[in-house]
């Protein structure tokens, strides 16, 4: 039971460290600060993902790769989560 306990809380972290890296936040704060915040009421989320990819390209162009690379995880993110809106919809017609 402490093992299966400890494991979990592994694998937490391990989902937690990877997100850091990959998003530099964690895809909760994905979810709360750019897919449910003010700016997502007023855009679509298509073109939240073109604005995470504008900002990319700025990044680079100030030779910041590491924060480039992860916009362009987060707008990926965000393009996986309409896929996911759009086949739970063409499943429920």
């Amino acid at each position: 039971m402490m093992n299966e306990r400890k494991e979990k809380m592994s694998t937490f972290e391990n989902v937690r460290e990877w997100e850091m890296q990959c998003y530099g936040m964690l895809s909760s704060d994905i979810e709360k600060n750019i897919l449910n915040s003010p700016m997502a009421k007023l855009m679509s989320m298509e073109m939240i993902a073109m604005s995470m990819l504008s900002d990319a390209q700025e990044l680079l162009e100030r030779n910041q790769n590491n924060r480039a690379r992860q916009h362009i995880n987060i707008a990926k993110y965000i393009l996986g989560e309409i896929m996911d809106r759009n086949y739970r919809k063409s499943e429920v017609a």
